[in-house]
């Protein structure tokens, strides 16, 4: 993910040798001069000693400074002057236009059996009828089972000796991994499983003639990254499995077909894959046996790509076959044609926090039926239909629209011809690299400028959500890539996660026991907001999965997907995780590579939990933290001073503070925890006002820890108790340690419950809450408020509630004097950050407003030319004729008369 570093030596004239110093992805052999000794590197560093590995580097730094040495000018150079980056105060997205699309595509199907399985054609007798039937390429999916390793390799040899420059034939086969699910594979890396693998000293069974146990190792390591799909998403749930944890697969296939049968209908599910933010693309699967059915899979359903070129990558790729297909090139239909599906400025590539229009997204659409076209539909992921086009029987059908940067969008395009007959389109991603949240190319971890990362799939603390933001400021103590999962790696810091066990008498102490059950806590995650300001991510508790490392199943990523056991026991749980953006500019640091001035005003960052916890039987609570939360654990190193103090507000009031493995009682309501000292900053708990948390310090031979939770020794809980709680985990870039910013965010941010950390002057709405995050409550669709002076860690976190969720709710303030949009929730409730360190005037509210709450508006005030005036479109999505007047709140900022789109 980031060039490797390398020692230059010039040797001669001419001659010039590069020597790898480290690989910055293996997580092994960084460089950091600093703190070397703590440096990842088996035995060394628990040794305490530099790594040879580190010597290695070192000498390699050595050996390439030796000419510089000797050069008369060493040390002469002059630094110019430092220009930080300027962005642009407006953008035109007018002038850049839709990029051009031409000819209509090349046809294809998938689910082909030839000769070698239980079909009976070979593959030039199936390419001759593909040839016939006008399409350019054919996939290939033979059944496994019915394979041997050499027929596999002959129908390897055979699609490479049909294709040609006009014409590609695909290798592929279908198979039933470990837990029952069947799938579909393709590509020129498919290979036969071996009868078994190995795992450390574990040898596992992997092909019994019927079924590849470990889905992981067959995909992954067999077969490089072939890609493919599931084939029945029912098939997964009937099994126990979930499409949360699914990964390492590319392609979703809508509709599945027997000759022209459909067998399953995976639309829903395509839909929920995207807003779960999974990166894929969409295929048809046609299952035949005979060459004679080419012509009616064709005719029933058929994938469209943009030429053989991008075809054959796309077919291919490791991942991400969708790259491959734009502009507007790869859809799967029954009979309509996607002509054209694009956007312009979909990655908001324009600094929102200093360019006006950064937030305007053109789209366009051109569909084709010979029929004619009954109707357009665009989908937010399954959020549900955002906009609809009546096609009145047109043969063809163009329109632009626009869609606001106010969060992710996650949209598919829909055509439906007049025969019923419909097509879906790869989806279009109108998102925020540089501030958002995504998953990863490979589908599996999150790992983006949010400095978070978490593996849905697993069910170890890898899997869980993050207790705290990354150390962004470790890129000044370790050299690592600017696109990372722990800007700090390498350096001594802090490490924080959630807990899920819980000490019950019933259960004889921690439940789930995962050592007596052997499974894991089944977690499922649903994305909710997500924008460039806030994320919201909730994960549900309710069953036990598969463990891993076991004798039947090997790590996660290796095993098939991982299914439901048996149900929790004692109590089934919910857990949100909040996360505003911390004070970081991805553009300045991601674009421009300037790590710096990227991070000139970071001071750390907050996440905010809240979650509940159901019990389903009478429970009586045990231990000092009987329901921990969260553990803190940091590196201990008395000779440095790292890591042995634990500084805590206990509930008499007095600030305690003591060795780690000396502490424990309750945290005061309204006061804090934290772990330090260490070289890059510590972690504290923030707890609020309301919440009743025991602590307990304790410590290990390399790590002192915090553990903070709820319950108190001896309690007794009904069946159908719910305890609800809330916490933020602080990520204090404070190198100086000490309490004072402890101190000072707990008042801040008002978690004693008040409203005195700040100003606030209301002008428009009610005040509702001011801990953590700022509430008001809209009256007639806006709200107005003055906040501030007041230094924060980061970015006051806003909600405004009585909302309408239109596509055209904004902030208009002080700092920014102009419509800056912003996500609203499906109850209404809008989320955002804004700046106080300097009084800010806010208004936020619906621009435009509708009766009819179901229409959207789409508000262009910016990204326009130089004095061109504002204009709205309003969409009608639902299936009802509507008649309703657009308005706008009272007071809201000045905005010239809009004119029709």
């Amino acid at each position: 993910e980031s060039p490797p570093v390398v020692a230059v030596r010039q040797l001669g004239k001419g001659r010039i040798v590069c020597y790898p110093l480290c690989h910055l992805y293996a997580g092994v052999n960084y460089l950091n001069p600093i703190w070397p000794d703590f440096v990842e590197a088996k035995g060394d560093r628990a040794a305490g000693r530099p790594s040879d590995s580190m010597k290695l580097q070192m000498n390699a730094c050595r050996w390439a400074g030796e000419p510089a040495l000797s050069a008369t000018n060493l040390g002469t150079y002059v630094k110019q002057p430092y220009k930080p980056v300027e962005f642009p105060a407006n953008v035109d997205w007018d002038a850049i236009p839709f990029k051009p699309t031409s000819g209509r595509g090349i046809r294809g199907i998938f689910g082909l059996h030839s000769s070698y399985s239980d079909g009976q054609g070979t593959v030039a007798e199936y390419a001759q009828a593909a040839k016939a039937a006008g399409l350019a390429f054919i996939v290939f999916n033979d059944l496994l089972e019915k394979l041997t390793e050499a027929k596999l390799n002959q129908l390897l040899a055979d699609c490479a000796a049909v294709s040609t420059n006009d014409f590609y034939a695909c290798p592929g086969i279908e198979f039933t991994d470990g837990i029952g699910n069947r799938w579909a594979l393709w590509g020129e890396r498919v290979r036969f499983p071996p009868a078994s693998v190995k795992e450390g000293n574990r040898e596992y069974v992997q092909w019994d003639g019927k079924v590849v146990r470990h889905y992981g190792y067959f995909v992954a390591s067999t077969c490089n990254y072939s890609p493919g799909g599931l084939l029945d998403y029912r098939e997964l749930r009937k099994n126990g499995g979930h499409p949360e944890n699914l990964w390492a697969f590319q392609y979703y296939l809508p509709f599945v077909y027997d000759r022209d049968k459909q067998i399953a209908d995976n639309m829903s599910d395509y839909l929920f894959g995207l807003r779960n933010m999974i990166w894929s693309a969409v295929a048809s699967f046609t299952r035949i046996q005979t060459p004679a059915d080419v012509g009616l899979a064709a005719k029933t359903c058929f994938t469209c790509m943009k030429d053989i070129p991008s075809a054959k990558k796309a077919l291919n790729t490791q991942y991400n076959a969708y790259w491959y297909a734009r502009p507007a090139r790869l859809y799967v239909s029954q009979g309509p044609e996607i002509l054209d599906w694009q956007a312009i400025n979909d990655q908001m590539e324009s600094n929102w926090r200093y360019t006006r229009g950064a937030q305007r997204a053109r789209l366009r659409f051109s569909v084709g039926s010979g029929t004619g076209i009954a109707e357009v539909r665009i989908h937010d992921a399954d959020q549900g239909v955002i906009r609809r086009y009546s096609g009145q029987g047109a043969k063809e059908l163009t329109r632009e629209f626009e869609i606001p940067h106010d969060q992710q969008h996650y949209l598919a395009l829909e055509v439906i011809d007049t025969e019923g007959r419909r097509a879906i389109s790869h989806d279009i991603r109108v998102y925020c690299y540089k501030a958002g949240i995504n998953r990863c190319g490979d589908n599996v971890n999150t790992l983006d400028y949010t400095a978070m990362c978490w593996l849905p799939d697993r069910g170890d603390d890898n899997g869980n959500l993050n207790a705290a933001k990354d150390f962004r400021n470790g890129f000044a103590h370790a050299l690592r890539g600017y696109d990372t999962s722990s800007h700090a790696f390498g350096v001594p810091g802090p490490g924080a996660r959630l807990m899920e066990q819980i000490q019950l008498k019933e259960a004889g102490g921690w439940t789930p026991e995962f050592a007596k059950t052997k499974t894991l806590m089944g977690r499922l995650l649903d994305m909710g907001v997500n924008s460039y300001n806030i994320q919201i991510a909730t994960m549900r508790m309710t069953k036990h999965s598969e463990a891993y490392q076991t004798e039947t199943r090997p790590t996660p990523y290796m095993a098939s997907p991982p299914r439901d056991v048996m149900d929790l026991e004692y109590f089934d749980r919910t857990h949100t995780l909040y996360a505003p953006m911390e004070r970081a500019d991805g553009y300045i640091y991601g674009n421009h590579r300037r790590m710096r001035e990227g991070h000139k005003d970071y001071r750390g960052g907050i996440l905010w939990h809240e979650g509940e916890i159901r019990f389903k039987k009478d429970c009586t609570l045990q231990g000092a933290v009987p329901i921990p939360l969260f553990e803190g654990r940091m590196p201990r190193d008395l000779t440095k001073n790292i890591g042995t103090t634990l500084i805590v507000t206990d509930a008499d009031g007095a600030t305690r503070v003591g060795m780690t493995g000396s502490m424990k009682g309750r945290v005061k309501p309204g006061g804090y925890g934290a772990l330090m000292p260490a070289p890059l900053g510590y972690h504290g708990v923030l707890v609020p006002v309301d919440m009743d948390f025991a602590y307990e310090g304790g410590w290990t031979p390399t790590y002192g820890t915090m553990t903070i939770g709820m319950g108190r020794e001896g309690q007794v809980v009904k069946a159908g108790s719910v305890l609800k709680y809330r916490f933020g985990v602080g990520t204090f870039a404070d190198e100086a340690a000490g309490n004072a910013l402890l101190e000072h965010t707990v008042k801040a941010m008002n978690l004693d419950g008040g409203r005195a950390g700040y100003p606030i002057d209301m002008k428009t709405g009610t005040l509702e809450d001011a801990v953590f995050f700022f509430t008001v409550r809209a009256v007639g669709n806006e709200a107005a408020f003055r906040l501030g002076p007041q230094r924060l860690l980061i970015d006051l976190p806003i909600r405004v509630r009585g909302l309408a969720d239109n596509s055209c709710a904004a902030i208009y303030c002080d700092k920014r004097p102009w419509f800056r949009f912003v996500p609203v929730d499906a109850e209404g409730t809008a989320w955002l950050q804004e700046d106080i360190d300097n009084a800010n005037n806010i208004w936020v509210g619906n621009v435009f407003t509708c009766p009819e709450r179901d229409v959207k508006i789409s508000l262009v005030a910016d990204g326009q030319a130089e004095g061109k005036p504002p204009f709205i479109e309003a969409h009608n999505p639902t299936d009802k004729e509507v008649t309703a007047v657009i308005s706008s709140p009272p007071i809201r900022p000045f905005l010239a008369d809009c004119r029709p789109p």
